[in-house]
């Protein structure tokens, strides 16, 4: 089909193309380029639309055409481009985390994008928005290298410590094994066990320490020694219940007190 055809389609019909993951991607192409050309006002929610369908869909488009309806929301002046970028964050961070993720390069390029919606429209968005991110959102951030840039303009660990418990220490927890298992930033994890050891929920911290030996154990018997010993730091500060006789007979829990 020609770009002359795609052109003369009503926005509603270039949308119908683009919702669709299984149009060719000559087809998302054509009709991506003639959305591009219409008045921004009227093609933004078509645009929301169509991303969301990206995120929901990964790897069923091309990059270049996810690329570009970042680049269209990105440059939209409407504010509610800004909403939608945040709204579908999740979506976006989850990559990281997930076996079949979006692709890095979307992902570095998107969270790129979303930091240039500055306005001060959009600053408001951001001040509204950000304290109702969950907390399994921001932690996937920190855990995501490629969102580094993203990562220290809205620095998620303090979003975290600003949650109510026990979402907080469920979060802090979740970013404790997610950094000792990607190799993540050391600076980080000292912030976030220093956050734990300031004040946690006793049941998440519980969980916590349970889920900390089994991974230690796991990083002993793969020969990952320096997994293993990160862990076995973490333990001796913030487990904090005294050993028993008994552990003591057995060497069970060395790094505890007593």
């Amino acid at each position: 089909m020609s770009q002359d055809i795609y052109d003369k389609l009503e926005i509603p019909a270039l949308t119908t193309i683009l919702l669709n993951p299984d149009s060719p991607t000559e087809a998302h192409r054509g009709a991506l380029s003639a959305l591009s050309r219409r008045e921004q006002l009227h093609r933004t929610s078509s645009l929301i639309k169509i991303l969301e369908s990206i995120t929901r869909h990964p790897g069923r488009y091309d990059l270049d055409v996810m690329m570009s309806v970042v680049e269209l929301l990105a440059t939209d002046p409407n504010a509610d481009a800004t909403v939608a970028m945040i709204e579908v964050l999740p979506s976006i961070v989850k990559g990281v985390l997930t076996p079949t993720p979006l692709r890095e390069e979307f992902r570095e390029y998107y969270y790129a994008a979303l930091l240039t919606r500055e306005r001060d429209d959009d600053l408001e968005v951001w001040a509204e928005m950000l304290p109702q991110v969950e907390g399994s959102t921001l932690t996937a951030m920190v855990l995501d290298p490629r969102a580094a840039p993203l990562v220290e303009a809205i620095d998620p660990v303090t979003l975290v410590d600003r949650l109510g418990e026990p979402d907080r220490s469920r979060s802090l927890v979740s970013m404790v094994v997610g950094l000792t298992t990607l190799k993540g930033s050391q600076e980080t994890l000292q912030q976030v066990v220093r956050l734990l050891r300031q004040s946690a929920d006793p049941a998440q911290l519980a969980r916590g320490i349970e889920i900390w030996v089994q991974r230690m154990d796991q990083a002993k018997r793969s020969g990952d020694s320096s997994a293993a010993g990160i862990y076995l730091k973490i333990l001796g500060l913030l487990d904090r219940t005294p050993r028993s006789a008994t552990e003591k007979l057995t060497g069970r829990r060395p790094w505890a007190p007593g």
